[in-house]
Protein backbone atom coordinates (compact mmCIF):
# COMPACT_ATOMS: atom_id res chain seq x y z
CA UNK A 1 0.00 0.00 0.00
CA UNK A 2 1.21 3.22 -1.15
CA UNK A 3 1.43 5.78 1.16
CA UNK A 4 1.74 9.77 -0.81
CA UNK A 5 3.02 12.51 1.10
CA UNK A 6 1.24 15.76 1.48
CA UNK A 7 3.09 18.71 2.49
CA UNK A 8 2.19 21.43 5.51
CA UNK A 9 1.73 24.18 2.92
CA UNK A 10 -0.73 21.83 1.13
CA UNK A 11 -3.08 21.10 3.66
CA UNK A 12 -3.19 25.11 5.16
CA UNK A 13 -3.43 25.68 1.30
CA UNK A 14 -6.81 23.99 1.67
CA UNK A 15 -8.02 25.32 4.71
CA UNK A 16 -7.07 28.81 3.22
CA UNK A 17 -10.11 27.68 0.50
CA UNK A 18 -12.91 26.77 2.84
CA UNK A 19 -13.00 30.13 3.87
CA UNK A 20 -14.33 33.50 2.82
CA UNK A 21 -11.97 36.20 2.84
CA UNK A 22 -12.28 38.70 6.18
CA UNK A 23 -12.91 42.19 4.09
CA UNK A 24 -16.11 40.76 2.84
CA UNK A 25 -17.75 39.40 5.99
CA UNK A 26 -17.10 42.57 7.39
CA UNK A 27 -18.48 44.61 4.52
CA UNK A 28 -21.56 42.19 4.55
CA UNK A 29 -22.06 43.20 8.37
CA UNK A 30 -21.45 46.70 7.30
CA UNK A 31 -24.27 46.56 4.95
CA UNK A 32 -26.48 44.32 6.82
CA UNK A 33 -26.32 47.60 10.27
CA UNK A 34 -27.37 50.36 7.92
CA UNK A 35 -30.35 48.05 6.38
CA UNK A 36 -31.52 47.46 9.46
CA UNK A 37 -30.97 51.52 11.08
CA UNK A 38 -32.92 52.61 8.00
CA UNK A 39 -35.76 50.20 8.44
CA UNK A 40 -35.88 51.42 12.04
CA UNK A 41 -35.90 54.87 11.45
CA UNK A 42 -38.39 54.78 8.67
CA UNK A 43 -40.65 52.60 10.81
CA UNK A 44 -40.28 55.44 13.73
CA UNK A 45 -41.18 58.08 11.30
CA UNK A 46 -44.15 56.64 9.98
CA UNK A 47 -45.04 56.44 13.52
CA UNK A 48 -44.70 60.02 14.71
CA UNK A 49 -46.59 60.94 11.63
CA UNK A 50 -49.83 59.43 12.05
CA UNK A 51 -52.17 61.79 13.63
CA UNK A 52 -52.97 61.71 17.53
CA UNK A 53 -56.37 63.84 18.99
CA UNK A 54 -57.07 64.94 22.62
CA UNK A 55 -60.69 64.76 23.19
CA UNK A 56 -62.39 66.66 25.76
CA UNK A 57 -66.19 66.73 26.43
CA UNK A 58 -67.93 70.39 25.68
CA UNK A 59 -69.50 71.58 28.90
CA UNK A 60 -71.65 74.36 30.37
CA UNK A 61 -69.15 77.29 32.52
CA UNK A 62 -67.99 80.57 32.84
CA UNK A 63 -65.60 82.44 31.02
CA UNK A 64 -63.69 85.20 32.58
CA UNK A 65 -61.93 88.08 30.29
CA UNK A 66 -59.29 89.93 32.78
CA UNK A 67 -56.75 92.37 32.40
CA UNK A 68 -53.22 92.29 33.93
CA UNK A 69 -51.04 94.69 35.26
CA UNK A 70 -48.08 95.03 37.58
CA UNK A 71 -48.38 98.00 40.33
CA UNK A 72 -47.14 98.07 44.09
CA UNK A 73 -49.52 98.04 47.15
CA UNK A 74 -48.72 101.94 48.43
CA UNK A 75 -51.29 102.87 52.04
CA UNK A 76 -53.76 104.90 51.29
CA UNK A 77 -52.37 108.49 52.78
CA UNK A 78 -48.89 108.48 53.36
CA UNK A 79 -46.92 112.09 54.54
CA UNK A 80 -43.22 112.98 55.26
CA UNK A 81 -43.28 114.94 58.66
CA UNK A 82 -40.51 117.80 58.59
CA UNK A 83 -39.77 120.47 61.05
CA UNK A 84 -40.68 123.81 60.28
CA UNK A 85 -38.09 126.04 62.11
CA UNK A 86 -34.13 124.56 62.41
CA UNK A 87 -32.69 123.58 65.64
CA UNK A 88 -30.93 120.59 67.61
CA UNK A 89 -33.16 117.54 68.27
CA UNK A 90 -33.33 117.14 72.02
CA UNK A 91 -36.04 114.64 72.28
CA UNK A 92 -37.62 111.31 70.24
CA UNK A 93 -40.89 109.71 71.62
CA UNK A 94 -41.80 107.39 68.88
CA UNK A 95 -40.24 104.18 67.28
CA UNK A 96 -41.00 102.59 63.88
CA UNK A 97 -43.92 100.44 63.54
CA UNK A 98 -45.35 102.79 66.33
CA UNK A 99 -48.90 103.73 65.66
CA UNK A 100 -49.69 107.79 66.67
CA UNK A 101 -53.13 109.62 67.31
CA UNK A 102 -53.43 113.02 65.61
CA UNK A 103 -51.88 115.86 67.87
CA UNK A 104 -49.41 113.47 69.56
CA UNK A 105 -45.99 114.63 70.41
CA UNK A 106 -42.78 112.48 67.99
CA UNK A 107 -39.92 114.41 68.85
CA UNK A 108 -38.87 117.99 69.79
CA UNK A 109 -36.10 120.26 69.26
CA UNK A 110 -34.01 122.04 71.85
CA UNK A 111 -36.25 125.46 73.06
CA UNK A 112 -33.65 127.08 75.20
CA UNK A 113 -33.29 129.85 72.55
CA UNK A 114 -36.64 129.79 71.75
CA UNK A 115 -37.94 130.04 75.32
CA UNK A 116 -35.30 133.37 75.63
CA UNK A 117 -36.86 135.05 72.46
CA UNK A 118 -40.44 134.17 74.03
CA UNK A 119 -39.59 136.40 77.55
CA UNK A 120 -37.63 139.05 75.22
CA UNK A 121 -40.91 139.87 73.76
CA UNK A 122 -42.93 139.40 76.94
CA UNK A 123 -41.10 141.69 78.12
CA UNK A 124 -40.91 144.11 75.23
CA UNK A 125 -45.02 143.92 75.11
CA UNK A 126 -44.79 145.00 78.56
CA UNK A 127 -42.76 148.27 77.60
CA UNK A 128 -45.02 149.00 74.95
CA UNK A 129 -47.73 148.98 77.65
CA UNK A 130 -46.49 150.95 80.19
CA UNK A 131 -45.34 153.60 77.15
CA UNK A 132 -49.09 154.01 76.28
CA UNK A 133 -49.79 154.55 79.72
CA UNK A 134 -46.80 157.30 80.05
CA UNK A 135 -48.57 158.78 76.66
CA UNK A 136 -51.15 158.49 77.67
CA UNK A 137 -50.99 160.48 80.52
CA UNK A 138 -48.60 163.22 78.71
CA UNK A 139 -51.92 163.44 76.62
CA UNK A 140 -54.66 163.97 79.18
CA UNK A 141 -52.23 166.56 80.67
CA UNK A 142 -52.08 168.24 77.47
CA UNK A 143 -55.82 167.92 77.19
CA UNK A 144 -56.68 170.23 80.42
CA UNK A 145 -53.74 172.76 79.46
CA UNK A 146 -55.42 173.13 76.36
CA UNK A 147 -59.61 173.26 77.41
CA UNK A 148 -57.42 175.61 80.53
CA UNK A 149 -56.17 177.98 77.75
CA UNK A 150 -59.26 177.84 75.69
CA UNK A 151 -61.00 179.42 78.67
CA UNK A 152 -58.43 182.27 79.69
CA UNK A 153 -58.59 182.98 75.97
CA UNK A 154 -62.50 183.16 75.90
CA UNK A 155 -61.92 185.32 79.21
CA UNK A 156 -59.32 187.25 77.49
CA UNK A 157 -57.05 186.69 79.82
CA UNK A 158 -54.49 184.34 77.99
CA UNK A 159 -53.05 185.29 74.33
CA UNK A 160 -53.68 183.70 71.06
CA UNK A 161 -50.15 182.36 71.24
CA UNK A 162 -50.37 180.17 74.26
CA UNK A 163 -53.55 178.77 72.82
CA UNK A 164 -51.82 177.89 70.03
CA UNK A 165 -49.00 176.06 72.06
CA UNK A 166 -51.64 174.06 73.84
CA UNK A 167 -53.03 173.06 70.59
CA UNK A 168 -49.71 171.77 69.21
CA UNK A 169 -48.66 170.20 72.36
CA UNK A 170 -51.75 168.05 72.92
CA UNK A 171 -51.76 167.02 68.66
CA UNK A 172 -48.07 165.60 69.51
CA UNK A 173 -49.59 163.89 72.43
CA UNK A 174 -52.30 162.22 70.22
CA UNK A 175 -49.65 161.56 67.74
CA UNK A 176 -47.76 159.87 70.59
CA UNK A 177 -50.26 158.16 71.66
CA UNK A 178 -50.79 156.48 68.65
CA UNK A 179 -47.39 155.70 68.25
CA UNK A 180 -47.30 153.81 71.49
CA UNK A 181 -50.17 151.53 70.65
CA UNK A 182 -49.04 150.33 67.15
CA UNK A 183 -46.19 149.65 69.20
CA UNK A 184 -48.02 147.58 71.36
CA UNK A 185 -49.19 145.74 68.18
CA UNK A 186 -45.65 144.83 67.16
CA UNK A 187 -44.49 143.58 70.44
CA UNK A 188 -48.05 141.42 70.27
CA UNK A 189 -47.19 140.28 67.13
CA UNK A 190 -43.52 139.42 67.85
CA UNK A 191 -44.69 137.61 70.90
CA UNK A 192 -47.42 135.59 68.57
CA UNK A 193 -44.46 134.46 66.12
CA UNK A 194 -42.14 133.70 69.41
CA UNK A 195 -44.71 131.73 71.02
CA UNK A 196 -45.36 130.11 67.40
CA UNK A 197 -41.95 129.15 67.00
CA UNK A 198 -41.67 127.52 70.60
CA UNK A 199 -44.69 125.50 69.61
CA UNK A 200 -42.97 124.23 66.15
CA UNK A 201 -39.93 123.09 68.11
CA UNK A 202 -42.79 119.80 69.59
CA UNK A 203 -43.08 117.79 66.11
CA UNK A 204 -46.47 116.80 66.38
CA UNK A 205 -48.84 113.78 64.49
CA UNK A 206 -50.32 115.29 61.58
CA UNK A 207 -52.75 112.19 61.61
CA UNK A 208 -53.60 108.29 62.94
CA UNK A 209 -51.28 106.43 61.61
CA UNK A 210 -48.09 104.52 62.02
CA UNK A 211 -44.41 105.29 61.67
CA UNK A 212 -42.92 103.71 58.65
CA UNK A 213 -39.60 105.39 59.09
CA UNK A 214 -37.65 107.75 61.05
CA UNK A 215 -34.68 109.76 59.80
CA UNK A 216 -33.44 111.82 63.19
CA UNK A 217 -31.75 110.91 65.82
CA UNK A 218 -30.97 112.80 69.19
CA UNK A 219 -28.44 115.68 68.62
CA UNK A 220 -28.88 115.62 65.25
CA UNK A 221 -29.04 118.96 63.13
CA UNK A 222 -32.70 119.73 61.76
CA UNK A 223 -32.65 122.19 58.97
CA UNK A 224 -35.74 124.19 57.57
CA UNK A 225 -34.24 125.26 54.71
CA UNK A 226 -35.52 124.46 50.61
CA UNK A 227 -34.74 120.94 51.56
CA UNK A 228 -35.78 120.56 54.72
CA UNK A 229 -35.06 117.46 56.85
CA UNK A 230 -37.37 114.43 56.92
CA UNK A 231 -38.01 113.72 60.27
CA UNK A 232 -40.62 111.23 60.17
CA UNK A 233 -42.65 109.32 57.38
CA UNK A 234 -46.41 108.91 59.20
CA UNK A 235 -48.83 106.38 56.98
CA UNK A 236 -52.54 106.19 57.60
CA UNK A 237 -53.95 103.11 58.58
CA UNK A 238 -52.32 100.26 57.00
CA UNK A 239 -55.85 98.09 57.35
CA UNK A 240 -56.98 100.16 54.32
CA UNK A 241 -54.56 100.36 51.73
CA UNK A 242 -54.38 100.79 47.53
CA UNK A 243 -52.68 98.81 44.77
CA UNK A 244 -51.29 101.23 41.94
CA UNK A 245 -50.77 99.50 38.73
CA UNK A 246 -50.41 100.40 35.05
CA UNK A 247 -52.74 99.70 32.30
CA UNK A 248 -51.55 99.46 29.08
CA UNK A 249 -53.21 101.82 27.02
CA UNK A 250 -55.01 99.36 24.63
CA UNK A 251 -56.48 97.51 27.94
CA UNK A 252 -57.21 100.98 29.85
CA UNK A 253 -61.17 101.03 27.40
CA UNK A 254 -61.77 97.79 29.42
CA UNK A 255 -61.58 99.03 32.74
CA UNK A 256 -64.08 101.00 34.76
CA UNK A 257 -64.59 101.71 38.16
CA UNK A 258 -65.89 99.04 39.86
CA UNK A 259 -64.46 96.29 38.23
CA UNK A 260 -63.31 93.38 40.49
CA UNK A 261 -59.81 92.40 40.82
CA UNK A 262 -57.22 90.10 42.30
CA UNK A 263 -53.79 90.18 42.74
CA UNK A 264 -50.77 88.39 44.12
CA UNK A 265 -47.40 88.91 45.75
CA UNK A 266 -43.91 87.27 46.01
CA UNK A 267 -43.79 87.23 49.75
CA UNK A 268 -47.57 85.15 49.43
CA UNK A 269 -46.60 82.19 46.66
CA UNK A 270 -50.04 80.82 46.04
CA UNK A 271 -52.62 83.10 47.89
CA UNK A 272 -54.50 85.94 46.13
CA UNK A 273 -56.17 89.01 47.46
CA UNK A 274 -59.10 90.45 45.86
CA UNK A 275 -59.49 94.37 45.18
CA UNK A 276 -61.26 96.72 43.63
CA UNK A 277 -60.55 99.60 41.36
CA UNK A 278 -61.86 102.88 42.22
CA UNK A 279 -59.99 105.41 40.19
CA UNK A 280 -58.98 106.00 36.52
CA UNK A 281 -56.31 108.18 35.75
CA UNK A 282 -56.54 109.93 32.51
CA UNK A 283 -52.84 111.39 32.44
CA UNK A 284 -50.28 109.03 30.65
CA UNK A 285 -47.35 107.78 31.24
CA UNK A 286 -44.78 107.02 28.76
CA UNK A 287 -41.48 104.71 29.66
CA UNK A 288 -39.98 103.36 26.60
CA UNK A 289 -42.32 104.22 24.45
CA UNK A 290 -44.40 102.20 26.06
CA UNK A 291 -48.06 104.38 26.75
CA UNK A 292 -50.27 103.54 30.40
CA UNK A 293 -52.36 104.33 32.93
CA UNK A 294 -52.45 104.33 36.78
CA UNK A 295 -55.40 102.36 37.93
CA UNK A 296 -55.84 102.31 41.92
CA UNK A 297 -57.08 99.62 43.23
CA UNK A 298 -58.90 99.93 46.77
CA UNK A 299 -57.08 96.58 49.35
CA UNK A 300 -58.81 95.45 52.99
CA UNK A 301 -55.49 94.68 54.78
CA UNK A 302 -57.12 93.79 58.04
CA UNK A 303 -55.09 90.99 58.54
CA UNK A 304 -51.41 93.40 58.29
CA UNK A 305 -50.43 90.54 55.24
CA UNK A 306 -49.44 93.22 53.08
CA UNK A 307 -47.00 96.01 53.51
CA UNK A 308 -46.19 99.10 51.50
CA UNK A 309 -44.08 98.87 48.71
CA UNK A 310 -44.53 95.38 47.87
CA UNK A 311 -44.87 94.57 44.33
CA UNK A 312 -48.05 93.13 43.17
CA UNK A 313 -49.41 91.09 39.56
CA UNK A 314 -53.25 92.20 39.53
CA UNK A 315 -55.98 90.36 37.10
CA UNK A 316 -58.56 93.10 36.60
CA UNK A 317 -62.05 91.18 35.55
CA UNK A 318 -63.69 93.41 32.73
CA UNK A 319 -66.04 90.82 31.67
CA UNK A 320 -67.51 87.36 32.39
CA UNK A 321 -70.31 84.95 31.19
CA UNK A 322 -71.86 81.93 33.10
CA UNK A 323 -73.47 78.76 31.90
CA UNK A 324 -71.78 79.06 28.51
CA UNK A 325 -71.12 75.85 26.53
CA UNK A 326 -67.24 76.23 26.38
CA UNK A 327 -64.34 74.02 25.00
CA UNK A 328 -60.83 74.29 25.74
CA UNK A 329 -58.66 77.06 23.53
CA UNK A 330 -56.26 74.15 22.60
Amino acid sequence: MSVSTVSVEQITRKRKRGWLPGWLVWSMLIVATGVSGLWYYQSRTFIAAVPHYITQNATKGSITVAVSAVGTVEPIDQVDVSSEISGIVREIKVAINDNVKTGQVMASLDTSALAAELARDKATLSSSKAGVEDVQATLDEATQTLNRMQTMMDRGVATQETLTTAQTVKRRADAALASAKANVEVAQADLQVSQANLDKAFIYAPMDGVILARGISVGQTVSASTTPTIMFTLAHDLGQMKLQVDVDEADIGKVTAGDPATFTVEAYQGQSFPAKVTELHFAPQTVDGIVTYQTILAIDNQAHLLRPGMTASADITVDQVTDKLIVPNA
